[in-house]
């Protein structure tokens, strides 16, 4: 079926790029979910304020017991 050097090389290079390929995949996923999860710590950060500059004790404490 493969014959000589040039049928090898050619399934080399086809399973390089398909290598790559699902590299470059996985880095984007990362990317991705890092993006994410700053974005939820920059959501709570700002509810966590929010909760602090209510003006009764009382409705801090329910504002944070909301967050968990």
């Amino acid at each position: 079926m493969w014959h000589g050097t040039r049928g090898w090389a050619w399934l080399a290079g086809v399973s390089i790029l398909a290598l790559l390929f699902g590299f470059d995949r996985v880095v984007h996923q990362i990317v991705d979910q890092g993006q994410e999860r700053r974005a939820a710590e920059r959501d709570r950060y700002s509810a966590t304020w929010r909760c602090q500059l209510l003006a009764t004790r009382q409705d801090r404490a329910d504002c944070r017991v909301a967050l968990r």
